[in-house]
């Protein structure tokens, strides 16, 4: 039962902390876009530099064949194992449950015939 349930939780997550920005001490009045002269960028002529990227030969590697439709009803049959498995466990723990509540109840009457006779 510990390996199922294993199988079913998720890892825990380790705890990131991102860094913070204070834009309350940004002082935009020292920023005057008016100094800036846009007339000397032409963006309608601007290029991109071309960049030669380097060519790899990659070794051939032959990968076994592999039956899709066996690995497909693999995997469908083991679906329909874990999914018979938790409806069984789920189905044994209403049983016990309803006995557990039935041999309360039936105690709990004992219990009762007794002080009512001891009264």
């Amino acid at each position: 039962m510990r390996y199922i349930s294993r199988m079913f939780t998720l890892p825990q997550m380790p705890d990131f902390k991102f860094p913070t920005i204070d834009l309350t001490k940004l002082d935009l009045s020292k920023f005057d876009v008016s100094k800036f002269d846009l007339s000397k960028f032409d963006l309608p002529k601007f290029e991109m530099p071309k960049f030669d990227m380097p060519k790899v030969d990659l070794p051939n590697v032959d990968l076994p064949g592999i039956d899709t439709e066996k690995v497909t009803s693999a995997v469908r049959d083991a679906g329909y194992i874990v999914i018979g498995i938790g409806a069984t466990l789920v189905e044994r723990a209403q049983t016990q449950s309803e006995q557990f509540t039935a041999a309360v109840t039936s105690g709990l009457e004992q219990l009762r015939e007794l002080l009512q006779k001891a009264a």
